[in-house]
């Protein structure tokens, strides 16, 4: 499946790179976005849902996950977990997925 090809290629990537500090770079916004809604698209049609059976599952309306995978938005962290749980994906996972 692609989405699974997605998350293992994601997860065997080496670590990202690190400031002098230690910390991860910061991902400009617009990125952090698209890369969220890119994986939500993903997993989504990898599931066989519509955008409609998405919110039906998660309890959101259909321009909300219209609008997180357009990269309009992310969501609130409420919302993305409702999203990973109708899908069935680990907590954090889409988060994890859009990061460097």
């Amino acid at each position: 499946m692609k989405a699974q090809a997605l998350v293992l290629e994601r997860e065997s990537q080496s670590p990202a790179p690190r400031t002098a500090a230690g910390a991860t770079p910061a991902l400009p916004e617009e990125l952090f976005l698209a890369r969220v809604g890119v994986a939500v698209r993903v997993f989504r049609i990898t599931k066989r849902h519509t955008q409609t059976k998405l919110a039906e599952l998660a309890g959101l309306t259909h321009s909300t996950v219209q609008r997180i995978e357009r990269g309009d938005t992310a969501g609130t962290i409420v919302t993305i977990t409702a999203i990973e749980r109708a899908l069935q994906l680990r907590p954090g996972l889409l988060a994890r997925l859009a990061s460097p």
